[in-house]
């Protein structure tokens, strides 16, 4: 393999890793501004809460 096709290759696993954590924040925004206006969604979906848990620790 040629050293420019493995730095390609490195270039496009980087903006994809940089996209899959943009779009993570993106979502787990999106659940904590959830819980924000609907305090009766807590309790129902677990994962939900744990993101929701971890924004709010991480602000």
């Amino acid at each position: 393999m040629s050293r420019t096709s493995t730095t390609n290759d490195q270039q496009a696993d980087d903006a994809l890793r940089v996209r899959r954590e943009q779009v993570a924040a993106r979502h787990a925004s999106g659940v904590a501004g959830l819980y924000q206006r609907r305090d009766d969604l807590a309790g129902i979906v677990p994962m939900a809460d744990l993101v929701e848990e971890a924004v709010r620790w991480t602000a």
